[in-house]
Order: C-alpha cells, then structure tokens, then sequence
C-alpha cells in the first residue's frame, strides 16, 4: 500500500525558519505486510534533490522522478529546498534534515537506514554533492551525526560543479549572493574527499546550459582521491532530462508526465528551439519564437524578501527590456506597488516568485474615470467600475493600449487584500478599487500558468480589448471577499480560457460590455469568447453574462467545464436600463458537469443592481414600453449537461413582461435534486418566493424546446410554465 505524506522539516526537529521558504519533504513510502512483519525486508530510499539553479525547484526534476524509484521498489523522497534570496548554508541544511529525517523515521518509512542514495539534478546536484562532502561540518553538525547525514551513494545528474570557468555561475551567483570566496569554497572538484560516498555522475556532451566540463573535471578530482566512481557521458540531450525517457522527453524535449488535468503547460524552454512532444503514439513538434534579451529583476537590485520594496526594480527591468525580450522574476517574494506592462514583451514568474501587493491605499495613483484629449477633445475612458467611467486607484499590474505581451510562468500574482483595507466599507467608497490585472485597450494578451490571488476587486479585467487568452490559470479569493469575480472582460472580442482554475468570493467569469452610458456611446460588443476545460468552485455564479451588458454579448461557446459549490452555474443576468443595444444572442452551454451547485441555470431580466436595484422600475412586472433602454435576450442552448444535486431549482428563466426571452433548448440534460436541500432565492430579483427542490420553471419566454431532460428528486412538476409562447417537451 502506498503511502504519501509531507514533513516540514523546520517544525518536525524544532529548528527555527529564520525567513527559510523551503524545507519541505514529498515522501512517497510503501505499506506492505512482508516489511511489517518482524524481521521483514526493508526497501532502499532515494532522496531526490531538484535542480532550478537555486532559484526555484524544478517540477519536472521532482515527483516524475520519484514515482519512476517509486516503480522499482525504492521509497522516494523528495526535498523543496530553499532558493534565492536564501544563501548558503540554509539548502544544506535543509538537505541535511531531511536526510537526518529519513534516517531517524526509517522503520516508520519502511526504509533500510543504510541504503538510502542521495540523487541530485543540475543545481541540485550540486547541492547533493555538497552533503555528499560536508557531512561533517559545522554548518551541519548541529542537525545529527556526521554517520546518520552521510548519504549511501550519490546520483548526480548533469550537475552543476566548478564555480570557475565555462560553467553555470548563475547558480552559484544564486546561492553565494555572489561572494567569489564562498563560490570558489563551495566548487564541488575542491570539496572532494577520499571518504565520501561512491559517486553515479552523467551528463550529455551538448549540454549548453550547464557543460560537461565541470562534470569532466570533478571524474578528475574523484579520481585522483581514489573515490569509487562511474561516470556515463551521452552524446545528445539537453539540459534538464530528468528521467530521459519516451514518456518524459522525445529527442531531448521535455514533455509532461503524470498530467491530472486535461490542460497542460511546458515552461522554461529554450528560444528560438524546435521541440517535439509525444503523447502515446502522435508525435508533434514547434519552435519557440525568438528572444531579444532576457533580464533578471535580481540585476536591477530587485531582493524578493517580502519586506523591500522592489518595484523600482521589477519597472526599471520591464522599462529597459527590448522588444521581444522578457523579464524574469525568479523565486522570492516581491513587495510592489502598481506596476505598468509595455508592449512586445514577456513577463516570466517562476515557480515560487510572488508579486505581492503593497497594502497601503495611497500607494495606488489615483485615475480619472473619463479623460477629455487637451487637443482633440477626444474622451479617453482611463478609469471604471462595474460598467461605467469612474475614479478608480491603478490596479495592480496593467497595461494601456499595449499589445503583445505574455505573462507565464508556475508564479503568483497576489494582491495582499487580506492584509489590506480594501475589502472594508466596500459600498461607502467613492472611488473604485484596483484589479489585479487590467489591460485597458490593449490587444494580443496572452496568461499561461499563473496564479491571481488576493485581489482588492475583481481579478483579471480586461477592457476594450482584443485577442486575450488565458491558458492554464488559477484565481483565487475567499469565498467572503466582496466583488472578487475571476475574470470579467469588457466590450472585448476574441477571448479564450483554457483549461482555467476559480475559486472566488463572486462570479468566477462575468463577460460584460458596460451600462448604458458606455453601450449607447461606443455599441462595442463582447464577441467571441470560448470557455473551455474549466473548474470553477466556490463562486456565485461560475459562467456569468452581465448584467452590465448594454454593449451586447454574441457568440459565446461554453464546454467541457466543471462548476462545482457555486451558487448558480450558467448565469445571465440584466435589467430595465441597459439599452436597446443590450443584446445577448448566439449563445451555447454543453458538456458541462455541475455538482453541488444550488440552481445550475438561471435567467433573470430583473436582476437587481445599481443604486435604484431595489426601485420599481427594475421589479415591476407590469409591462413597460419597449424603448432605447429595453434590453434582449435571444437564442439559449444548454445541451449534454449533468447537474447532481441541485438545491433551490433545477433551473429559473424570468423574462421581461414587454419583451420576453427569445428561445432557450434545453437538450439531453439531467438534473438531480439533493434531498437535504438548503432553501434560497433561485435569482437575485425581488418579490419572488425562496425556493427549495424545484423543477425548471419559465415565465416570459417565447419559445421552450426540452428534448430528453430529466429531473429527479423534485417537489412539484418537472417544469412548470407562465407567460411562455410555444413548449416543445420531448
């Protein structure tokens, strides 16, 4: 039996942190009856250390690893150590107590204590080479035993060794914070001592990245020491193999193994490099696009401790870096203020690098709603909330009629609100919050791996914009933070998420194209917008249109998405006021699984919002006249749907009295009805009753076609019907 478990190695021997971010150990153990009967066998372990030349961990370095030792009967162990800006010793110690960990819990491990290897990829190989010799010495002598801390063998693969010469000093540079003294101590070829473990050394003769020749001058000095070595030198592969074969890598180019999801990423690969990715038996291959320059925030004095502010840093990098060149924020944490984006360039977040929000208010400029050109008497629209021109504070990250810009990475965006002041006393501001993200008519946006966290408002906000694509994302916030919706792109088109993570304290994706002022202004529609192989949880609605939609919302497709603990699923929302170019239209949901999801479909024309939400205007079902402020719902298809456990209703569609929804179909649908049900409002309008264990219900509606839809577990009609046209129930 398997079995799984992660140490903090900092809180398991009571050592302080002292600022250490890493010190973590990924155990992976056996469970087997032969092992825990007495005097049963006991398996070999292997302590993995990953590379990231000490400025993350590698991933890929990491678990694949493990689990292939997993395969072969080791138990597996793998170390996240701490990086930049910590220095030498911290990762040798941490290596030292996991190491000592292993050692001290091997009968609860089921790990023969004197077979335990000690394998280290690139920096990390450099770091196992280092316990490998300094067992004994009193940057670690504190921890344990010198016998308990010495490992039984290394592994080093394609490690980085001399600190001298053609070879990866960038590493070095990261753990010394670059004392030449220190770096030239801590040169693997001159730590080497006849008592060390035996050594298993390789590496590929064009690894460009780190060369062989600092692998070729420590088999020199293991020689010359009379250590037992092998060492295996390949003629092709690049850096970074990690486990070398078929599943992992084709022809030398990393591909992912062990894929949970049904969207994966490959980062950190080389410019301009053609890569060929195999996944069982197709095989495809592309190149990656040229680079310009690549700077580091670290060499314009960034620190990344969490306590600096490093924003002049982190902008005097993105100022300064060519175009089609990127900016590299390797691991740390970065204290910043706003920052502002430019075109033509790329913002790499690595694994472990957070942008953390400053969370002082007055440190976020404050911006005009609506600017008017001192020439051409032009309106600029600079700042906006919910729909409408408005003063706003700088959001976080943003970028004003820029194009082409990619930010990546397995980094986080963090907003800091918790921290901050901007969830209090939401509804008493009169100037609106920042974002996390804004991009205010920008084209050609491209997100890939990150996480947004933390926002002071709404998380991503793209406004005015064209061809922005989100791939491979999370965003978080407490199920309680007000107005902290994932995603909501305004009058765009040509928006794609892919493969998207939300767990939010509002919508996770609200599509909107303004209020009436703005829709009757400038008529810019949202169009094009493709949601697909998304998970949203822990929201109010996961797929959410409007309400602030006066510019109109066509040809949306929504598929193969996951909406589990919200609120409502497919949600669209408006109200009296947002214009006769208010239009919705095109519009398909399929192949959606929804669980614990409290009315999985809603429609509601009377949704309540604005200071006059409340006012008779936008409750009143008497009918009104139709007019250039009456907006339209049109054509709705939700097909091969499965909802389970609905509360409240299985679906709600309110149409407006003067101007009743266009058609919904609803198409090999299935909808179960939780028998504990919660009683609530199915839509936010007012002087409706709570509901609990409804069927569908439609009123206002033109046109209702229902082909093989099932509902279960309700109290009262599958569906019941008022004021709707023509029913087609099959």
């Amino acid at each position: 039996m398997l079995n799984t478990e992660i140490v903090d190695l900092y809180q398991s021997q009571n050592l302080p942190r002292q600022g250490a971010a890493g010190g973590r150990l990924y155990c992976w153990t056996h469970r087997t009856p032969e092992a825990l009967s007495p005097g049963g066998r006991r398996r070999p372990g292997v302590l993995i250390l990953p590379g990231g030349g000490y400025e993350h961990v590698s991933v890929r370095e990491g678990e694949p690893v493990a689990l292939r030792f997993l395969a072969r009967g080791y138990a597996a162990f793998v170390l996240e150590y701490s990086v930049a800006p910590a220095r030498f010793p911290t990762a040798l110690r941490e290596a030292a107590m996991a190491m000592a960990c292993i050692r001290r819990r091997a009968e609860e491990f089921e790990v023969d204590r004197d077979q335990v290897a000690l394998v280290g990829f690139s920096a990390g190989g450099h770091l196992a080479g280092c316990l490998g010799t300094l067992f004994d010495s009193p940057e670690v002598r504190d921890i344990a035993p010198a016998e308990v801390l010495k490992p039984n063998a290394l592994g080093l693969c394609y490690p980085v060794t001399v600190s001298r010469g053609k070879t990866h000093l960038g590493s070095f540079r990261s753990l010394t914070a670059g004392e030449e003294k220190l770096a030239d101590r801590l040169s693997l070829d001159k730590l080497v001592r006849g008592d060390m473990p035996p050594v298993f050394l390789w590496h590929t003769r064009d690894d460009q990245t780190v060369p062989v020749r600092g692998s070729l001058l420590l088999s020199a000095a293991l020689e010359e020491a009379g250590v037992d070595f092998a060492m295996h030198v390949y003629r092709r592969g690049r850096h970074g193999l990690a486990t070398a074969d078929l599943e992992s890598y084709h022809d030398g180019a990393p591909v992912l193994t062990g894929a949970r999801t049904n969207v994966f990423s490959l980062f950190e690969l080389e410019p301009e490099t053609e890569y060929f990715v195999s996944v069982g038996e197709d095989t495809l291959s592309f190149t990656t696009k040229p680079e310009t320059g690549c700077f580091n925030v670290r060499d314009f004095g960034a620190r990344g401790d969490g306590v600096t502010d490093d924003t002049a840093a982190i902008q005097g990098a993105i100022n300064t870096c060519p175009p089609g060149g990127r900016v590299l924020v390797p691991a740390g944490t970065y204290l910043v203020r706003p920052i502002l984006l430019k075109s033509h360039m790329t913002l790499d977040l690595r694994q472990g690098a957070t942008l953390l929000g400053d969370t002082c208010e007055e440190h976020y400029p404050l911006l005009p709603g609506e600017l008017t050109d001192a020439r051409t008497g032009q309106a600029h629209q600079i700042g906006t909330w919910e729909g409408n021109p408005f003063p706003t504070r700088q959001s976080f990250v943003s970028a004003y009629h820029a194009h082409d810009i990619t930010i990546l990475g397995r980094g986080v965006i963090d907003g800091n609100a918790p921290n901050s002041t901007w969830w209090q006393d939401v509804k008493k501001r009169t100037i609106g919050r920042p974002r996390l993200v804004f991009l205010n008519h920008c084209q050609d946006v491209t997100f890939h791996g990150i996480v947004g966290k933390n926002s002071a408002s709404w998380n991503f906000h793209p406004f005015f914009s064209q061809h922005i694509h989100f791939y491979d994302t999370a965003v978080e916030a407490p199920k309680d933070s007000p107005n902290t919706d994932g995603t909501d792109p305004e009058s765009c088109d040509d928006v794609r998420y892919i493969g998207m993570r939300f767990s939010v304290g509002d919508d996770a994706i609200a599509i909107k194209a303004g209020k009436m002022y703005m829709g009757m202004k400038y008529k810019t529609p949202a169009t094009n917008h493709l949601v697909r192989n998304c998970l949203m949880e822990y929201a109010h609605g996961a797929m959410t249109l409007g309400s602030e939609m006066s510019g109109g919302i066509r040809d949306l497709k929504v598929s193969q998405c996951y909406f589990k603990h919200t609120d409502r699923g497919l949600r669209i929302k408006t109200r009296r006021g947002r214009g006769k170019y208010a239009v919705i239209d095109g519009v398909e949901f399929s192949n959606i699984f929804m669980e614990n999801v409290m009315t999985p479909v809603v429609m509601n024309m009377y949704y309540f919002c604005d200071p006059d939400g409340h006012e008779e205007i936008v409750w009143s079902k008497e009918p009104h006249p139709v007019d250039d402020t009456t907006p339209y719902l049109g054509s709705f298809t939700f097909r091969d749907m499965q909802c389970l456990d609905c509360e409240w209703a299985a679906g709600w569609f309110y149409g407006l009295t003067e101007r009743p929804i266009g058609s919904v179909t609803i198409e090999n649908v299935t909808f179960t009805v939780k028998q504990d049900a919660s009683t609530g409002m199915p839509a936010m309008m007012d002087h409706i009753q709570p509901s609990c264990k409804r069927g569908l219900y439609f009123n206002c509606v033109e046109r209702v076609h229902l082909k093989n839809v099932t509902v279960t577990g309700q109290e009262g009609p599958r569906a019941s019907y008022e004021n709707v046209g023509e029913v087609i129930d099959e």
